[in-house]
């Protein structure tokens, strides 16, 4: 191996060297917007009341609302649907709107129906007869 072939191949794998450095500064990056997600996921099973349920279930269905929810861009009600359904399970119209009002403040009725059949249109949630009523569910 020639001198100027050594000065290339150093050349190349400083190159490399620094590539790798910017992939672990970018993984790093990534690390730390899991863990800011991680903790705004905690956040929200506190939020909804999670202490009463079993907490590793909730936190894996709500993860799986989290990534429809980033898949679908939805809005703000559309979201709190998903995520209170991912905590506490399947509910009808009335106590998913109740359940949205504690947890946004404000939900009428008629808009929580109307954003449960665009859910059910994108194949997100679905509604079943449950008894006399019907029940608004996660889609599996």
């Amino acid at each position: 191996m020639s001198l100027e072939d050594a000065r290339d191949l150093k050349k190349i794998l400083n190159e490399i060297l620094r590539r790798l450095e910017a992939l672990e500064a970018k993984l790093a990056e990534r690390d730390a917007l899991n863990e800011a997600r991680t903790i705004s996921l905690i956040a929200t099973l506190i939020k909804l009341g999670a202490a009463t349920v079993d907490l590793s279930e909730a936190a894996k269905r709500l993860v799986k609302a989290d990534r429809m929810i980033a898949s679908y861009g939805l809005d703000g009600i559309s979201r709190a649907i998903l995520e209170i359904l991912a905590v506490k399970g399947p509910m009808n119209i009335s106590q998913l709107t109740g359940e949205i009002r504690r947890y946004r403040g404000k939900a009428s009725r008629r808009i929580v129906a109307e954003k449960v059949k665009k859910l059910e249109a994108r194949g997100l949630v679905e509604v079943c007869r449950e008894g006399r009523g019907k029940v608004v569910r996660i889609k599996s």
